[in-house]
């Protein structure tokens, strides 16, 4: 994926740019191996389940779908 999307930099897209794809690249941490990866992903999941707002926004959507 990584590959393909460096290869629209010279597509002109004014929102395609080397530091986002910088970002991508950090993100999607491509230099680990499956299991390294693994763990990361897995650490990403519980930090995002233990997200207060994350938490927060939940709430307020069941709240409000409940009221609907």
């Amino acid at each position: 994926m990584y590959n393909l999307v460096m290869l629209m930099l010279d597509s002109g897209l004014k929102d395609v740019h080397i530091e986002g794809i910088s970002k991508l690249y950090d993100k999607f941490a491509v230099e680990m191996n499956d299991t390294e990866a693994e763990k990361h992903f897995l650490m990403v999941l519980e930090e995002c389940k233990n997200a207060i707002a994350a938490l927060l926004a939940d709430k307020i959507h069941r709240w409000a779908s409940h009221f609907r």
